[in-house]
């Protein structure tokens, strides 16, 4: 996710967001010396700028009913729900655009494919799987190709909300094990792969992670 212009926040401002939560939440009593808090709060908010954390504190403040005040995780969501966009497609929508390309590929593919959303050009793979698509039948378009498509949509989308969720170190640890998957010119398989890699490498790999960084 890209910092506001406002950069990263500093002890002062993360103080600022400590003592907001102190106002707003009667039961905010922690159990460690409030400079110990704002050195941990600051770093593990490092990724955001102060108007991110302060936009998600009064969002979390407007929709939260529990009454409990918020931890960092719940802040870092807020800031994520705040900056998904909403023009997102469903998997439903992403498979429509598909659709529609592979119906235009037999002469233009090159173009078609770059026109889709970079999680279905991952699982697409090559403007050259539109064309075999588009010679497919029909019938196994509108049924296992495009029920293939929109499980593996699906799965790599919440893939990337999880692992823009993590922590930079995390995320630059996995990054640095990660590879593309080279598409496979047939009619099942890119998807497959993609998805794989997507989900249960990066689950794998955080554990691992984990394992290495806090035990």
């Amino acid at each position: 996710m890209a910092k506001d212009v406002g950069g990263c926040m500093t002890r002062e401002e993360t103080k600022k967001i400590l003592m907001g939560i102190q106002c707003s939440y009667a039961n905010f009593k922690p159990k460690v010396p409030l400079d110990f808090m704002i050195e941990i709060w600051t770093d593990d908010l490092a990724e955001y700028s102060y108007q991110q954390v302060y936009s998600a504190l009064k969002a979390f403040k407007a929709t939260n009913t529990s009454g409990f005040a918020p931890d960092v995780g719940q802040l870092i969501d807020q800031i994520h729900r705040i900056n998904e966009m909403p023009s997102d497609l469903t998997e439903m929508e992403a498979w429509a655009k598909v659709r529609k390309a592979i119906g235009n590929s037999n002469y233009h593919a090159s173009e078609e494919y770059e026109r889709l959303d970079n999680i279905s050009k991952a699982l697409v793979g090559s403007p050259n799987q539109l064309r075999q698509w588009a010679m497919a039948e029909v019938e196994e378009l509108e049924t296992v190709i495009q029920s293939n498509f929109m499980r593996s949509y699906k799965a790599k989308k919440e893939a990337q909300k999880q692992f823009k969720r993590m922590p930079i170190e995390a995320r630059t640890a996995i990054e640095s094990h990660i590879t593309e998957p080279v598409a496979i010119e047939t009619t099942l398989e890119p998807v497959e792969e993609v998805e794989r890699v997507s989900a249960d490498g990066i689950d794998e790999m955080w554990e691992q992670f984990q394992e290495k960084w806090w035990a």
